[in-house]
């Protein structure tokens, strides 16, 4: 769950960035800032359909929670939310499978890195959400102007996106594969 999530926003943020890309061929300064309203709205429907995806959005790790029980209160989260009951049996056999001849030690290991793994997607998940609500209040800011002084602010902020050190690295982790 939380990984398609993530999928759909990185693939957002790399649409904008491409479309960015291509909208520079254009001289036409009216049609440019066409695109690039076009572009931000874009992103900000890929937002809007993730969080009404996630229902709400995800629960937010609480000042002071340990990561651990953050960790399971996402988990237990995503498992309520999630399966139909065939789903769940389906799953269930697949986990008695897998670790059926695994010792404690081996199951225990892989489920601290599993926990690990979940906890960093969640806060890339975040990272990049404030960046696409930053975004949205931008643009929703941006509406009171006038064109020209408008063209300017959308350009700023895709660029504000694009320049951000979570879509760098998003960029980069796209490139190196």
């Amino acid at each position: 769950m939380v990984d398609d999530l993530y999928r759909a926003l990185k693939g957002a943020t790399l649409k904008l960035r491409e479309s960015y890309k291509n909208s520079k061929e254009s001289y036409n300064l009216f049609l440019r800032y066409l695109q690039m309203k076009r572009m931000i709205k874009e992103m900000l429907s890929i937002d809007e359909t993730v969080a009404n995806h996630s229902k709400g959005g995800l629960p937010e790790q609480k000042e002071g929670e340990a990561t651990l029980d953050y960790t399971f209160r996402l988990i237990s989260a995503m498992e309520r939310g999630g399966h139909s009951l065939t789903d769940a049996t389906r799953i269930e056999k697949e986990k008695e499978e897998r670790y059926k001849d695994l010792s404690n030690r081996e199951i225990n290991k892989e489920n601290y890195q599993l926990q690990c793994e979940l906890h960093k997607l969640i806060k890339k998940y975040f990272l990049l959400r404030s960046v696409v609500t930053e975004l949205d209040e931008d643009y929703e800011d941006s509406k009171d102007y006038p064109i020209v002084p408008r063209y300017s602010m959308l350009k700023s902020m895709i660029k504000d996106v694009m320049r951000n050190p979570e879509c760098i690295a998003i960029v980069q982790e796209e490139t190196m594969t």
